[in-house]
């Protein structure tokens, strides 16, 4: 669902709850000539119970995102200080491949901070691969002076913020890019919203009850939370933005030292 825009998917939400409330009036208006004696408490009780199962599932669903969303947030903070620590230890380097470290480190961290704001898988795979290249780059250089300037504490520090920054880089890719909501999740969330809301048109019908805009209210309410679900599972909206700007503090503060 999250690869639909949202605006589309507000409205097809509307339609589909909307939709099976009508088809659940239908089905009481064809099956209740032959159950003249169902009694609407039991209809009242089984359509109570399915909307409760629909709100755990999306109070479990949003449980979810919520917690990866925030997740992210600490990930920025995190990758933020992993960059500056490795800039920082880059002095640890000899001359000429110092200024070639701090110049692929502050590379690594435009390009981090310009991949939120790429658009399409295909533009943020190519971010990715470059920067797992700018990395292997990083740790090249090192290995280069491991056997001379680097066999000591000091260079034992700078490899572990090399490692700590790849793995940064692993947990935002597999949490930010690819940890989305699994489809089958999708399916049942939707599968027991078409439920509720068939119950909720089939006892509709068993009450006599006409035709309400709270019906509407009703749809535009699921279809708000279930939006909620999707910006927060999406890589970055305007809505539910996730700041960079402890990346892009860094940037500034680098770009101060080095004039």
């Amino acid at each position: 669902m999250t690869s639909l825009p949202l605006f589309l998917q507000f409205i097809i939400t509307n339609i589909v709850i909307l939709g099976s409330i009508e088809v659940g009036k239908r089905m009481g208006e064809a099956l209740q000539r032959y159950k003249k004696n169902e009694k609407d408490g039991m209809i009242s009780v089984i359509s109570g119970s399915i909307l409760g199962l629909l709100s755990f599932m999306l109070a479990f669903t949003f449980g979810i995102v919520s917690d990866r969303h925030d997740l992210r947030k600490s990930l920025v903070r995190e990758e933020a200080n992993q960059i500056g620590t490795v800039w920082l230890r880059s002095d640890f380097i000899a001359e000429p491949d110092r200024s070639v470290t701090k110049k692929l480190v502050k590379e690594y961290l435009d390009l981090r901070i310009s991949l939120l704001k790429s658009a399409g898988d295909e533009k943020i795979i190519k971010s990715v691969v470059d920067a797992d290249r700018i990395h292997d780059k990083l740790w090249a250089l090192g290995i280069s002076h491991s056997r001379n300037d680097l066999q000591s504490d000091l260079g034992a520090l700078y490899f572990d913020a090399l490692n700590k920054l790849a793995d940064i880089q692993g947990l935002r890719v597999a949490i930010g890019y690819r940890g989305h909501i699994p489809a089958g999740l999708w399916i049942s969330l939707y599968t027991l919203l078409v439920c509720a809301m068939l119950s909720i048109g089939y006892y509709a019908y068993s009450i006599q009850s006409k035709r309400s805009f709270a019906s509407i209210l009703l749809a535009f309410s699921f279809s708000l939370v279930i939006g909620i679900i999707s910006n927060l599972d999406q890589l970055q909206t305007k809505h539910f933005e996730i700041s960079q700007q402890p990346l892009l503090d860094l940037q500034k503060k680098i770009n101060e030292r080095e004039l």
